[in-house]
């Protein structure tokens, strides 16, 4: 949103054909999710996101919950022309979520987000594993509470945010219709 809350300011994907399918590039401060089985790309789609936002003076965190080590996420990008090492660990910032949501559950991790995209004055989030989150909320609420809460948080920080799913995109659907009842 712009300074004076009036216009949804947008900013460019640099994904080629992606930001005319927007419509001019995704919102700051919204929530995208990013769906399809493993092996598709997500990874490598959110990661050519995240370099063309720092090249362009963004911040970005990039969180994952159980799946690639960086290490290995390190080596597939070092192959991509978007990959720029020298932005890692100052524009582009990766870090394991896991342990804070195995232990304080969605609680956790919201306290691990919180802090971390305020501390590196985050413009763009991606949380890599979003299927993880649903499967350890203990209720179909409880998962609406967290996405509800990330999306005030970055709302007061004016940040964007990509959520990584696997399968058919209804993780976080089918995990709530299975458990409402």
């Amino acid at each position: 949103m712009s300074k004076d809350g009036t216009t949804l300011v947008r900013f460019a994907s640099a994904v080629p054909g992606l930001d005319a399918i927007l419509g001019g590039g995704m919102f700051q401060g919204s929530i995208y999710l990013i769906a399809g089985r493993p092996g598709l790309g997500k990874t490598i789609l959110a990661n050519q996101i995240a370099y063309a936002h720092a090249s362009s003076r963004g911040r970005v965190v990039y969180l994952t919950l159980l799946s690639e080590s960086h290490a290995r996420l390190m080596l597939s990008l070092d192959q991509m022309s978007f990959f720029k090492r020298d932005l890692v660990g100052d524009s582009v910032h990766y870090l394991s979520g896991f342990k804070a949501l195995a232990d304080g559950k969605l609680d956790g991790l919201m306290a691990v987000l919180r802090k971390v995209v305020r501390d590196q004055k985050a413009t763009l989030l991606v949380i890599d594993g979003l299927v993880t989150v649903g499967t350890l909320a203990e209720s179909a609420i409880d998962l609406k509470v967290f996405i509800h809460e990330l999306q005030i948080l970055l709302e007061l920080v004016d940040c964007t945010a990509l959520l990584l799913t696997g399968g058919d995109g209804a993780d976080a659907d089918s995990y709530a219709q299975r458990n409402d009842g």
